[in-house]
């Protein structure tokens, strides 16, 4: 089996990030919210983005890795925008990043860094970062951090990876 390889990251405050990403992404609903105690009022509703927090925190209170893995992937409160309003998880920011994020130029700016780091750096496959995709590369080292004994490592990896791209871009 590929031995997987860490990569850093810096770490970044969870409610900062959750914050910063209700109060820039946009659902396809036009219902306000009153937020922060009143003190913020969005103009679309963001409480299924804003549920992700619950998801972090769930993270963060599982001990068993394969819990914590299942929240990332398939998630639990996280609800997207709009009519159909389906399951939304940390995974699925980055997953589906190539649709939503792909003229952005944050998101393309790390993906290429990923593919430079993949291709030329380890020598992958052309466009792969770590055996997959370097469009996915926020899913990818957060699945590689699940592997190390660091507390919490993988649930502030998906925020700082994922929430504050999804962030970016909007």
């Amino acid at each position: 089996q590929k031995q997987r390889k860490k990569h850093r990251i810096m770490m970044i405050s969870s409610s900062s990030l959750m914050l910063m990403l209700a109060s820039m992404l946009t659902a396809t609903t036009n219902a306000q919210q009153s937020i922060l105690g009143g003190r913020y009022v969005t103009t679309n509703d963001v409480s299924g983005i804003l549920a992700l927090a619950q998801d972090a925190a769930d993270m963060k209170e599982a001990t068993d890795g394969t819990v914590k893995a299942s929240i990332y992937s398939e998630g639990r409160h996280g609800k997207d925008g709009g009519a159909s309003a389906t399951k939304l998880s940390f995974a699925d920011l980055s997953l589906n990043a190539p649709a939503t994020m792909g003229k952005s130029p944050y998101y393309n700016i790390y993906r290429h860094g990923f593919l430079q780091i993949g291709n030329i750096d380890e020598g992958e496959t052309e466009g792969d970062f770590d055996g997959n995709p370097a469009s996915v590369y926020g899913d990818t080292i957060v699945n590689d951090l699940f592997d190390l004994d660091i507390e919490n490592i993988e649930t502030d990896a998906a925020l700082v990876m994922n929430v504050w791209m999804a962030a970016l871009h909007e």
